[in-house]
């Protein structure tokens, strides 16, 4: 029962890749951001608007909504969407000067609804991050990201399918940013991701942190 759009709605619906603004802050302190993206993958494309509160650079708390829509296609018809999605991330190991990369784990979940369906899924990632310190206008930081979606299911119909498939979703990113109005950050961070069943997609956000 729609089990090709498993992948589509894991890859985007996780928003902690995008959305970890810890990375990004000078020091420990309390920060807000803002961040709208825009997703797309074959048969389907979501616009997203979210936010992510970081507590002292070490814990990301996020939130998105997300307006998808589903091209018909042999597996599904066309169908609009109202999504919500929420992780946890906690930033562990931190760069050092002999060792520039930083580890996050984070905790993942999503919820689709659908004209005739909802889909929902679950499951935990861990982010890479190389940081080396860049006294420049503009910096970078190159990210890999790595998911494990144990728990998928669709709803419908008075139905219920639960996934027995156990999904890897592979990340590769750059979260390009620049200081503005102090200690506010501007960050813009394009992505790629491709799963286990061989699904590519690609994502835009730009990230206002104050």
């Amino acid at each position: 029962m729609r089990k090709i759009f498993f992948p589509f709605l894991i890859a985007f619906l996780f928003s902690s890749f995008l959305m970890s603004q810890s990375l990004y802050l000078d020091k420990e302190r309390f920060a807000l951001a803002i961040t709208p993206t825009f997703s797309f993958a074959e048969d389907i494309s979501i616009i997203s608007i979210g936010t992510s509160f970081s507590i002292n650079k070490k814990l990301d708390i996020t939130f998105q909504y997300s307006k998808i829509h589903l091209q018909e296609s042999e597996e599904q018809s066309a169908s609009d969407a109202d999504g919500i999605n929420g992780s946890l991330t906690l930033w562990g190991s931190k760069a050092q000067e002999d060792f520039p990369i930083e580890i996050a784990l984070s905790i993942l979940g999503s919820y689709a609804d659908y004209d005739d369906f909802n889909a929902s899924s679950f499951g935990a990632g861990l982010t890479f991050a190389y940081k080396e310190e860049q006294p420049k206008t503009f910096n970078t930081i190159p990210l890999f990201g790595v998911s494990f979606i144990p728990f998928s299911q669709v709803s419908g119909s008075g139905n219920t399918f639960v996934s027995d498939e156990k999904f890897f979703l592979f990340q590769f990113g750059v979260g390009i940013f620049a200081n503005i109005l102090n200690q506010s950050k501007f960050v813009i961070n394009p992505a790629v991701s491709l799963d286990t069943s061989s699904n590519f997609g690609a994502s835009l956000s730009a990230s206002f942190i104050f």
